[in-house]
C-alpha cells in the first residue's frame, strides 16, 4: 500500500523464489503482484509452483483467473481444458469454465456449463450468480432476480473462495445487481430496501462530521437550496455516466456543487456541467489492475480512501452536505 511499489514487487519476487511446497504462500504472493499491476509476474509465480510441485487444482484455477483479469479469456479456457481432461473434470471445473464464459459476455457458451453444475449441485452459489447474469442478458429480470437471491443466500451459508483475478464475483456486487434486477422486475420496495442496505453497510467516515443528504424521507424533503454539496462517485464508470441524468436536479438547487469522477470522464463532465467543480479520483475495486498513484491518509477508513482522494476530503470540509 505504500508508494514504493517497485520495492514491494522486488520483495515479492524474492519471496516467490523460496523453495516451498505449500500452495498458500504462492497464491498470496501472486494476489499481491496482481494488485500491484504485475499480472505477468503473478502468473509466473504460480507457474513456478506447478513446475516444482505436483499439479494443484486451486493454483491452476488461479492461473486461469489471472489470464481472465488480463482479458485473455481464450487462453484461460485453454489452460483449464488442457489440464482438466473431460474425464477428470469436476463440478468446480465446470463452474470455473461457466464463470469465464459468463463474465466475458459469452452467455450462450456459459449456460450449458452452468447447467451441468446446477443439475448436480442446485445450490452452487457461483453457478447460480453466473446463471443469473446470463438470464439477465435475455431480459428475463424476474428469473434473474430469483437466481441472484438464491445465490446470495448460498454465499451467506457456505461462503466463497474466488480464484485470483475473479474477485468481481462477490456478495456486495451481487447485491448491487439485485437492486437493478428488482427495479426492472417492478419490485420497487425490494429495490429500495437493497439500496438502503448498501448505504448502511458503507457509511461515510471522514475526519470531520459529514452530513449526508437524506433526500425525500417520511414525506419531507431536505432542501438543497443555497447549500454547498459534494457528490461522491463510488461505483463504476457505467453507473457514473447513468447517474448524470439526475445531476441537473442538484445543480438547479444547490449554490455550489463539487463532483468527483473517474479521471477518464473529467473532460466530458467539465464540458457537460461547467457550473460544477469536477475533481478526478482514481477509485479502487476488487480485481482492478490500475493502482491509484496518490497516497491517501485523510479518510478515516480504507473503503473511503478507495473512493476519495485527500484533495476531495479537504474540499468536503467546507461543504454543507
Amino acid at each position: 500500500r505504500s508508494d514504493d511499489s517497485e520495492n514491494a514487487l522486488r520483495r515479492l519476487a524474492e519471496l516467490a523464489h523460496l523453495n516451498d511446497d505449500h500452495p498458500a504462500p504462492f497464491s498470496a504472493i501472486a494476489r499481491s503482484q496482481l494488485m500491484l499491476g504485475a499480472s505477468q509476474a503473478a502468473y509466473e509465480t504460480l507457474e513456478r509452483f506447478i513446475q516444482n510441485n505436483k499439479r494443484h487444482n486451486g493454483i491452476l484455477y488461479d492461473m486461469a483467473g489471472i489470464l481472465a483479469a488480463q482479458d485473455k479469456v481464450p487462453q484461460a479456457l485453454a489452460l483449464i481444458q488442457d489440464n482438466f481432461p473431460e474425464a477428470s473434470q469436476t463440478i468446480a471445473t465446470h463452474a470455473i469454465i461457466g464463470h469465464l464464459y459468463a463474465w466475458s459476455g459469452q452467455t450462450e457458451q456459459a449456460i450449458p456449463w452452468l447447467k451441468k453444475v446446477l443439475h448436480k449441485a442446485p445450490d452452487h452459489g457461483s453457478a447460480l450468480a453466473d446463471m443469473s447474469l446470463c438470464v439477465e442478458f435475455t431480459r428475463e429480470y424476474t428469473l434473474a432476480l430469483t437466481l441472484a437471491e438464491k445465490a446470495s443466500t448460498g454465499f451467506v451459508l457456505d461462503g466463497m473462495t474466488p480464484a485470483i483475478g475473479m474477485e468481481f464475483m462477490h456478495q456486495a456486487r451481487l447485491r448491487r445487481r439485485m437492486m437493478f434486477l428488482a427495479d426492472m422486475a417492478g419490485d420497487e420496495r425490494l429495490a429500495r430496501a437493497l439500496q438502503r442496505e448498501a448505504i448502511a453497510k458503507a457509511p461515510i467516515k471522514l475526519p470531520y462530521h459529514a452530513l449526508e443528504w437524506s433526500g425525500h424521507t417520511l414525506g419531507r424533503t431536505q432542501e438543497l437550496s443555497g447549500k454547498s454539496v459534494v457528490v461522491v462517485a463510488e461505483l463504476g464508470v457505467g453507473d457514473e455516466i447513468r447517474y448524470t441524468s439526475v445531476m441537473h436536479r442538484i445543480t438547479a438547487e444547490a449554490a455550489q456543487v463539487t463532483l468527483s469522477c473517474d479521471p477518464r470522464l473529467e473532460t466530458l463532465l467539465k464540458r457537460s456541467f461547467p457550473e460544477m467543480s469536477v475533481v478526478p479520483v482514481l477509485r479502487e475495486f476488487p480485481g482492478i489492475l490500475k493502482k491509484r498513484m496518490d497516497n491517501r491518509q485523510l479518510a478515516v477508513n480504507e473503503p473511503m480512501r478507495k473512493i476519495m482522494s485527500d484533495a476531495l476530503v479537504e474540499q468536503g470540509r467546507m461543504a454543507d452536505l
